[in-house]
């Protein structure tokens, strides 16, 4: 993810690389925002990375979530709740 307005604790970046960091990119299972803040969805350049679904549980019609885990130990696992919008 990537921040266009506001602030983040570091540790939101912890593991990041220094030029990600530079451009506002952070860990969102790590964002604990203290104030209002505005989140972009970057390109994919360069921010690509591998993942293991360590489980997926079916919400509702139109809700995903997923639990993923990176390859390396580095970063602990991340859950996402992903929907569709085209479903009513």
């Amino acid at each position: 993810m990537q921040m266009s307005e506001g602030s983040m604790q570091p540790e939101a970046q912890k593991g990041l690389k220094p030029t990600l960091q530079k451009q506002g990119m952070f860990l969102a299972c790590q964002l604990k925002p203290a104030s209002n803040v505005v989140i972009d969805l970057p390109d994919n350049a360069g921010i690509d990375c591998l993942a293991i679904a360590v489980s997926k549980v079916i919400l509702n019609h139109n809700v995903l979530q997923l639990e993923l885990k990176p390859p390396s130990t580095a970063i602990s696992s991340c859950i996402f709740d992903c929907w569709r919008t085209d479903i009513p």
